[in-house]
């Protein structure tokens, strides 16, 4: 054991362990268990040193369920997981050492079998922890250098900089709040699914969305929204309907219209849940109990991001870069705070959606093109509405509705809707 595990068992831990726990214990809501805590004992917990990857606890037995640097320790990790979120009432916290580049000699002293990348905990919320420590461990492993106890005034400019959170660090620290089947029994989810052109792979995907939703423990519904095809799309969908009585075919005869005859399909779904799901977002389906599940928590929107702590993303070198210029311009005039504001993997509360669409209307010009998704989030934020980003999986197709000749009249639609909220503030400015 090394001299800085050795001064946290005399009671006096560095920055990391004193930082780390005062986190930990602001975050406990109700019972809590600490699994796995060796010396590192939390206030108001149950604190147990052993029991992963079977802990002998019935099913929703702790509010809060922390389990704190051990997972890199243990073989079946993925299992240890799934045994955290059995015995959680409300919500599971990990802690563990973030990627598996910086692995080094000081990782198996500590017999850590790995470290990991936040998209290996799909679902969970991630934050980064300890930025400044990135720079260090790297030169530590490259160079070889022993560890070293800290000075104490270095010891507490450390701890001060560990209260600063960045998109990046050491340490992963994963949340999720855990929606109990009884709770999710109450609502009905209406999941719709827009397509162009997609005879080849419709049948096969309307499968594996209703494959997942049947997973979940709510009603649902599945509308296949048929934005104007020219091949055999309509003819599939109809088929897929006369099999499968979850699925609606939605057809349109006009189009295509991008978001347009999507979002006044919303008005057909019976459920109090609304999502719909881009084609193209297939991979990301494992996400969508996720998605389902901060609604019922409580947001009015929830969105899939390419660019959220915990996602894969894998498109041309050239789009990545316009679409983070047109993120970080929209975040800058719109003040959104949000990451992604183009992804086609959303869900709703009914009422909040229905009154958006509403408001947003009908563009039958299709001068509003891609920005409708971007508007829809620019509205809600004016409004107030909760909305909540998620990480999502997601490869672009080298078939894409996006075509930059197509979509370059949408800028004079943006500059034009700039001015008109710009105009409406000035004029609740003056009254």
């Amino acid at each position: 054991m090394d001299e800085l595990n050795i001064k946290w068992l005399k009671d006096k831990p560095n920055f990391y362990f004193r930082y780390k726990r005062q986190l930990l214990e602001s975050m406990i809501e109700g019972s809590c268990i600490n699994v796995g805590c060796g010396s590192h004992i939390l206030k108001d917990a149950v604190n147990i040193d052993e029991g992963l990857p079977n802990l002998p606890y019935p099913d929703n037995s702790f509010d809060t369920v922390i389990c704190s640097d051990v997972l890199e320790h243990i073989g079946p990790h993925k299992q240890a997981i799934g045994e955290l979120l059995r015995i959680a009432r409300k919500k599971v916290i990990i802690t563990v050492p973030a990627y598996k580049w910086l692995y080094g000699k000081y990782d198996k002293l500590l017999d850590h079998k790995r470290r990991y990348y936040a998209n290996d905990f799909t679902g969970f919320e991630i934050t980064h922890l300890f930025w400044f420590l990135v720079p260090i461990l790297f030169l530590r492993k490259l160079l070889g250098l022993r560890h070293r106890p800290l000075p104490k005034v270095i010891d507490n400019i450390f701890f001060k900089l560990s209260k600063l959170h960045l998109n990046f660090g050491t340490t992963i620290l994963a949340m999720k709040y855990k929606v109990p089947d009884e709770a999710k029994r109450k609502h009905k989810v209406s999941v719709f699914i827009p397509i162009f052109n997609e005879e080849k792979i419709i049948d096969r995907d309307i499968k594996a969305i209703d494959y997942m939703l049947n997973k979940i423990p709510v009603d649902y519904e599945i509308f296949i929204v048929n934005d104007a095809s020219t091949d055999k799309t309509k003819l599939i969908s109809e088929q897929i309907g006369r099999t499968n009585k979850r699925a609606i075919l939605i057809n349109y005869e006009i189009g295509p219209m991008r978001r347009e005859n999507l979002a006044q399909s919303f008005k057909k779904a019976g459920g109090d849940i609304i999502a719909f799901v881009d084609i193209d977002l297939i991979m990301s389906l494992r996400f969508l109990p996720d998605l389902i599940d901060q609604i019922i928590l409580g947001y009015d929107i929830v969105t899939g991001s390419r660019y959220a702590a915990g996602s894969k993303l894998k498109r041309i070198p050239f789009r990545f870069f316009i679409s983070i210029l047109y993120n970080a311009w929209i975040r800058l005039v719109f003040k959104t705070n949000i990451r992604d504001h183009m992804c086609g993997f959303k869900a709703f509360k009914r009422d909040v959606i229905l009154k958006l669409v509403d408001e947003m209307g009908y563009d039958r010009s299709l001068k509003r093109g891609v920005f409708w998704d971007t508007e829809l989030l620019v509205r809600a934020r004016s409004h107030g509405y909760k909305i909540k980003e998620i990480p999502i999986w997601w490869r672009e197709r080298k078939k894409s509705a996006l075509y930059f000749k197509r979509e370059i009249k949408t800028a004079m639609y943006i500059f034009k809707y700039i001015m008109k909220l710009q105009k409406e503030k000035n004029s609740k400015h003056y009254v």
